[in-house]
């Protein structure tokens, strides 16, 4: 597994221990960008399934993050084979959040 990957899979973990200490955007962009490496490597199977499980466990609890709901009005899901349409969900989230945090300050 290369360094790239390791970083994605120590990413996805660290999304709800973010999302706990009120960290919405680097929450969002760690599964942003953990979401952009699995998509540049080519996994075995079983590394397909880890990483399916991981973003899916990232995406439910940015789902389920009261803060992050208030600011993205779309309903956030993960399902294998619809990952670019994820990663674009994502990159339109993240930069509505930063935005509206900037407007804010």
């Amino acid at each position: 597994m290369s360094t790239e990957l390791i970083k994605a899979r120590s990413q996805l973990v660290q999304v709800k221990t973010a999302l706990k200490q009120g960290q919405l955007i680097p929450a969002v962009q760690a599964t942003h960008d953990a979401l952009l490496a699995v998509l540049r490597q080519p996994l075995m199977r079983q590394e397909k399934e880890e990483f399916s499980t991981l973003v899916a466990d990232a995406v439910a609890a940015l789902a389920s993050n009261d803060e992050f709901r208030a600011q993205v009005p779309l309903k956030l899901e993960y399902s294998r084979g619809h990952e670019k349409e994820l990663l674009m969900i994502l990159r339109e989230s993240l930069n509505a959040i930063q935005s509206s945090a900037v407007s804010v300050a």
